[in-house]
């Protein structure tokens, strides 16, 4: 899965398949904003510190997201599923979600690939990893079957080439500040 953005309602949608899932990569990415686009070349002599700040402020989007949950037992319920999903493992100890974050760019697409062989498949659009993004936007996404191997070969390709890329991220840890005693 490659997105910007993930809740844990987001999450809940599709958290039962996932849940069955014998092993999950998700990379995760800032979104450009506009005016930092039009700024940014790769001359810019800011162009790191660009991009500093906007992976600072992906980090306090997710922080923001979590704290922005509410006290409610729903909210509370599906952010406890996040977590133990992500730190779920598999019969050999290994973590069977694997998160990393793209901080060298912006990565702004977004992808769902199922390399399962009953079904392999991939969806790429613009809908988020969220509630809003996958139930409520006015977002498109694009399927593409097992008989369509152009088109998914070329989503798989652009998210190895962005995995590699990216560096480990304990999404995990975020969510799990909000049952840290204060």
């Amino acid at each position: 899965i490659a997105t910007a953005f993930i809740n844990p309602a987001g999450f809940t949608l599709i958290a039962d398949e996932l849940e069955r899932a014998p092993k999950v990569r998700l990379l995760l990415g800032a979104e450009p904003e506009q005016e930092i686009i039009r700024a940014m070349s790769d001359s810019d002599a800011d162009r790191n510190i660009r991009l500093s700040d906007a992976v600072k402020r992906h980090s306090d989007w997710i922080i923001a997201e979590r704290d922005a949950l509410g006290f409610t037992k729903e909210a509370s319920s599906q952010a406890k599923r996040l977590v133990e999903w992500l730190k779920q493992v598999d019969s050999s100890a290994q973590l069977k979600v694997e998160v990393r974050r793209f901080t060298k760019g912006f990565l702004h697409g977004k992808a769902f690939i199922s390399e399962d062989s009953a079904l392999p498949a991939v969806l790429a659009g613009s809908s988020n990893f969220t509630r809003a993004g996958l139930s409520l936007n006015a977002e498109l996404n694009l399927g593409y079957g097992a008989g369509d191997q152009v088109h998914g070969n070329l989503v798989r390709e652009w998210f190895e080439h962005y995995w590699e890329q990216s560096d480990p991220f304990d999404l995990a840890a975020i969510y799990e500040e909000q049952w840290k005693d204060h």
